[in-house]
C-alpha cells in the first residue's frame, strides 16, 4: 500500500501508529490507529476529522499536485484501526479515506466525504452498508411556503432548492439530510437487506486493494472538480 500511495499521490508516504508508539506493545482489548503520512514532513499538512465533540487533528495529504494559481485545493487522509486480541494478534475495525478542502497551512479544512470500510457489521444489530460513502456536509434543502394547491398549474410550482448553502433562499422551513450511509456495492446479490451490503475483509491484501481503488476513484472525481 505504501508503494502504491506513493506513486498516485504527489508525495512519498508511509502509514505511521498514531495513538500508541510501540504499537505492538497495545494490551488485550485495547486499540490502536494509524494514519498515511508524508515522507518529507514539510510536505505534511493537518485538518480535523470527526464532529464538532470528536474532532481530532489528523495527518493530511494533498490529493493531486497543487497549482500555483489556486490557493484551494484537496486534501485526503487514511486512518486504520485495531484491536489487540487476546492473544498476540490484531483484527481491524475500520479503515477510511476522508477527503477535505482547503487552503494550505490553515487546518479548518473542510470535510466532504469519506470512504468507510467497517469490519464486523453483519454480526451486529447495524444496518449500515460495509464498505460505504459517508458524505460530511449536510445538504440543505430550502422550501418556500406554496399556495393552496387547488390554485396552482404545474408551472407556478416553485422546485426545490437542493445543495445549496442554508440561508441563500428565502425560506419557510429548513431540512438537513445528513449521516448517510451509501453502499458502494451489492456484494451479495441472494442475500437480503441489510446484509447483501456487508462484507468482510478476509485479508489484509481485501482492504490494501480496496484503498487504492477507491484512492484512485476519488482522484479521478474530484479532478473535474
Amino acid at each position: 500500500m505504501k508503494r502504491e500511495c506513493s506513486r498516485l499521490l504527489p508525495t512519498r508516504v508511509h502509514v505511521a501508529p498514531v495513538s500508541r508508539p510501540e504499537w505492538e506493545k497495545t494490551p488485550a482489548n485495547n486499540t490502536c490507529d494509524f494514519e498515511l503520512f508524508p515522507d518529507n514532513w514539510a510536505d505534511g499538512e493537518h485538518a480535523f476529522r470527526g464532529r464538532t465533540k470528536t474532532k481530532r487533528k489528523v495527518s493530511v495529504l494533498s490529493l493531486h499536485p497543487q497549482k500555483a494559481d489556486s490557493p484551494s485545493c484537496y486534501w485526503i487522509s487514511w486512518y486504520e484501526q485495531w484491536r489487540r486480541d487476546d492473544k498476540s494478534g490484531f483484527d481491524l475495525l475500520t479503515a477510511s479515506w476522508t477527503v477535505y478542502r482547503g487552503i494550505r497551512a490553515q487546518p479548518d479544512k473542510a470535510q466532504l466525504v469519506r470512504a468507510d470500510w467497517d469490519q464486523h457489521a453483519a454480526k451486529t444489530s447495524r444496518k449500515d452498508a460495509q464498505p460505504h460513502w459517508h458524505f460530511d456536509q449536510p445538504v440543505a434543502v430550502s422550501a418556500a411556503m406554496l399556495p393552496a394547491a387547488s390554485t396552482l398549474s404545474l408551472q407556478e410550482v416553485q422546485s426545490l432548492h437542493t445543495g445549496s448553502p442554508m440561508g441563500v433562499f428565502p425560506t419557510i422551513g429548513e431540512m438537513k439530510v445528513d449521516h448517510v450511509h451509501l453502499a458502494m456495492g451489492t456484494w451479495e446479490a441472494k442475500k437480503a437487506h441489510p446484509e447483501c451490503w456487508q462484507r468482510e475483509a478476509q485479508t489484509w491484501p481485501d482492504i490494501s486493494i480496496w484503498a487504492i481503488r477507491t484512492l484512485e476513484y476519488l482522484q479521478d472525481q474530484f479532478r473535474r472538480r
